[in-house]
């Protein structure tokens, strides 16, 4: 008998034992759960926000710039359309709760977005990916950190933001080169271990900033460039947009008449990719930056002084790296940029290939 209920006792125990781990682990669960859809944030210029008439925006699981230009230029669009009418609408949610697969690109696109709603006074929420690997993605971009702040910072004229893998600089009314220089040679020092300047890099983005302030706006002018570090693949992956006319759009505006016989029949990429081939140069060498910051961005990419270049502008997506381009379903109003820097790229600057 003595036996049979020491038995008896061991088993209870144990049983008691599984079920305190079963309890534990389940709590730890539910905190991990909690914690995840507890990682909302919000955007607003109020002290004390609650939304009323609230939109959501629920994005693709499959949010990933450079695998599916079409579905993320999509949400885009159509969160950036209420830039323009935001009278029945009391605070955008943006939903990312289902996404499984997001990229640097897609997040910087979106940042951007974000910031131009901001602007035009859009409270805005929003959460994070359940899925493990896209929330990691996603957190270790340093999105939220840039977000938790971002009314107080955009009342500041240019500010840099500095974080393990985000560097991020936003500015306004004026180009500013010494602190893009500063920018580009921390991140070169990040990747290589030698701070040095980049001058191919630097031309490019003083290029895209001198087009965003003196042509991409009539008021609210505004910029902003990314530096993500990809510590895994070693490489620096850089992104830069404004949220203007677009190319193409600020040609036409600007220049609707000779427009219209030089490029009629012609489609927007053709339009697009003779612009950054200078074909047009004849013709508009006064004008449009005297047409010399397009050439600039692609010769560094031809050079191999930067990698996979993309331009999204308005209803075409460029994809320089892999030599291909795409009609966009729904148009982009800016001109947002992608490329990336490796130890092969500056190798080859610091060779002159």
């Amino acid at each position: 008998m003595t036996k049979k209920k020491n038995k008896k006792n061991v088993i209870r125990n144990i049983n008691k034992s599984l079920f305190r781990r079963k309890v534990k682990r389940n709590r730890a669960f539910r905190i991990a759960k909690r914690d995840q859809y507890d990682s909302t944030y919000t955007i607003t210029k109020k002290e004390s926000f609650i939304p009323k008439n609230e939109i959501i925006l629920k994005a693709d699981r499959n949010f990933e710039l450079l695998k599916n230009p079409q579905t993320v230029i999509d949400y885009i669009a159509n969160l950036k359309s209420f830039a323009k009418d935001n009278q029945n609408v009391d605070s955008i949610f943006i939903d990312l709760s289902d996404v499984l697969n997001i990229d640097i690109g897609s997040i910087c696109i979106l940042l951007s977005s974000i910031v131009e709603l901001n602007i035009y006074g859009i409270n805005l929420r929003g959460n994070t990916p359940v899925d493990v690997k896209a929330n990691k993605v996603f957190i270790e971009s340093g999105y939220l950190k840039h977000m938790s702040n971002l009314s107080s910072k955009l009342q500041q004229k240019i500010k840099t933001f500095t974080g393990d893998n985000l560097i991020l600089m936003s500015g306004s009314e004026k180009s500013e080169s010494r602190k893009i220089g500063e920018c580009i040679k921390n991140a070169v020092q990040i990747l290589s271990g030698v701070a040095s300047h980049y001058p191919p890099i630097y031309g490019m983005i003083l290029e895209m900033n001198c087009n965003s302030v003196e042509h991409a706006y009539h008021k609210n002018k505004h910029w902003l460039l990314g530096v993500n570090i990809d510590k895994e693949n070693k490489k620096i992956i850089f992104t830069y947009a404004d949220n203007g006319f677009g190319v193409l759009g600020t040609l036409r505006r600007k220049f609707a008449a000779v427009l219209e016989d030089t490029f009629k029949l012609k489609e927007n990429s053709e339009i697009l990719e003779g612009l950054f081939d200078r074909k047009y140069n004849s013709r508009f060498k006064k004008q449009y930056n005297r047409n010399k910051g397009l050439p600039v961005i692609k010769r560094a990419f031809v050079n191999g002084k930067v990698k996979d270049l993309l331009v999204i502008t308005n209803d075409v997506s460029l994809h320089f790296g892999k030599d291909e381009s795409l009609k966009l379903n729904n148009a982009f109003s800016g001109t947002f940029y992608y490329w990336e820097l490796d130890l092969e790229t500056i190798e080859n600057e610091r060779n002159r290939v």
